[in-house]
């Protein structure tokens, strides 16, 4: 039981110093004030960490932070992944969500 506590204490410390650390490149990306995105697009997603901290950096729900990654390689999708929503692209088809709507904050990670 120790251990699980411990992983999920270490994921938390890790979800929080990605949270801080996003923040400074949010406030830069957005202009510092007045910007505040409604919807976010984050391409090459990895396994999610960075995802997370943008959506709690904005206080964003799920259904509105889309994260998209080519690979499954990176081991599964971050412990926050409930913070936003996931899609494995298979490189023909972005999910509907993106299709039909604009987004006012798009990370591009290569």
């Amino acid at each position: 039981m120790e251990a699980a506590d411990g992983v999920g204490g270490a994921a938390a410390a890790a979800a929080a110093a990605a949270a801080a650390a996003a923040a400074p490149a949010a406030a830069a990306a957005t202009g510092g004030e007045g910007f505040w995105p409604r919807s976010v697009l984050d391409i090459g997603c990895g396994n999610g960490v960075k995802t997370s901290a943008i959506a709690a950096e904005f206080s964003l729900p799920p259904d509105r932070v889309l994260g998209v990654e080519l690979t499954s390689s990176y081991g599964g999708v971050d412990v926050n992944a409930a913070a936003f929503t996931h899609h494995l692209y298979d490189g023909q088809t972005l999910p509907a969500s993106v299709q039909a709507d604009s987004q006012d904050l798009v990370v591009l990670s290569m």
